[in-house]
C-alpha cells in the first residue's frame, strides 16, 4: 500500500502584466516540511479526543506546529 505524505511548499505569486486576463504565476520555491494530523500524531490521545501538548479537543484533521508523527 502506497504511503501519503502532506507537504508544505512555499511558493511566489508573480503578476506577468496589466492586462484585462492576468492571471498570476506560481513560483515553487521551497519545501518547508511534513504537515503531521492530529490523528497520527505523538501527542494525541485518541481515546478521549484530546491533545497531551496544548490541552484541548481535537479532530483527526487538525493539525499544529507541535505535531510528531506516531510509528505504525
Amino acid at each position: 500500500m502506497a504511503k501519503t505524505i502532506e507537504l508544505i511548499d512555499k511558493y511566489v505569486i508573480k503578476q506577468t502584466d496589466d492586462t484585462d486576463y492576468n492571471p498570476p504565476s506560481y513560483i515553487w520555491t521551497d519545501n518547508t516540511g511534513e504537515l503531521i494530523r492530529c490523528g497520527k500524531c505523538v501527542h494525541a490521545d485518541g481515546k478521549h479526543r484530546r491533545c497531551k501538548v496544548l490541552d484541548r479537543k481535537i479532530d483527526e484533521y487538525d493539525y499544529c506546529s507541535w505535531a510528531e508523527r506516531r510509528e505504525e
